[in-house]
């Protein structure tokens, strides 16, 4: 029950975007607990938490008038965009089934699946809005972007705590399982474009204890290549917009 009204509530949230009436007060985050990372699926968690941060910031102390900024600010905004919904449909394709498989609870499941199509009617406002920002690089679409950026920011935090306080457990507690593994296999296998772009995202302004949590998912070896070959790449295209 309390997860349909909270679902419920991000729905009115994407709503309020849609329609322009989102109070920026109302939806800065003020802080979360800080997460344990046990698992690939906190690391990311992270990232996504930082560039939302990173889009606040960046859009307040906007520069009137700078199509350069825009467009910076305008391909990480797609990049993230991206990356939120690759994790989203390795969730939905891979993992979740899994966790099902191994007896997670269909409800939880199902609850935070919802809240998936809530975040995606968030992002298109948002895309809207950064597009807006790049055809025009005023002061007032660059107002207009955090607002709506704000507002999509406590969707997302809603539902991230909700799937770490409700979902992580378990996974965390079935990590060596069989079905996990397959799922982490299959979900390489379906991006074609590698892992070091993904990677050096990850790893941009990484925290320190994220940072140990992931060189324990993934080998040091390994990680160290994966960032050496999309370092460049992120960069160029992303990581500029951060410097």
């Amino acid at each position: 029950m309390f997860a349909r009204g909270h679902c419920q509530g991000l729905e009115q949230r994407a709503a309020e975007i849609q329609s322009g009436k989102t109070d920026l007060d109302d939806d800065i985050d003020e802080g979360h607990e800080m997460t344990e990372h046990k698992t690939m699926n906190t690391i990311i968690h992270a990232a996504i938490r930082r560039d939302l941060k990173r889009f606040d910031a960046a859009l307040g102390a906007f520069p009137a008038g700078s199509r350069r900024r825009a467009d910076q600010l305008k391909a990480a905004w797609d990049h993230f965009a991206y990356q939120l919904h690759r994790h989203h449909e390795d969730e939905e394709q891979f993992f979740w089934p899994a966790l099902r498989e191994l007896g997670a609870s269909d409800s939880i499941v199902g609850d935070l699946h919802g809240e998936h199509a809530v975040m995606l009617r968030a992002l298109e406002s948002g895309n809207t809005a950064m597009a807006d920002l790049g055809g025009d690089p005023s002061a007032d679409n660059a107002e207009a972007a955090r607002t709506v950026v704000s507002g999509i920011d406590g969707i997302i935090e809603d539902h991230l705590v909700h799937e770490e306080r409700d979902l992580e457990p378990f996974t965390a507690g079935h990590l060596g399982a069989p079905q996990l593994k397959a799922a982490a296999a299959s979900a390489r296998k379906s991006h074609s474009e590698g892992g070091g772009v993904f990677f050096s995202w990850l790893s941009d302004g990484i925290d320190a204890e994220a940072a140990r949590a992931m060189r324990h998912e993934v080998p040091a070896p390994v990680l160290f290549m994966l960032t050496r070959l999309g370092r460049r790449s992120y960069q160029r295209r992303i990581g500029s917009a951060w410097s």
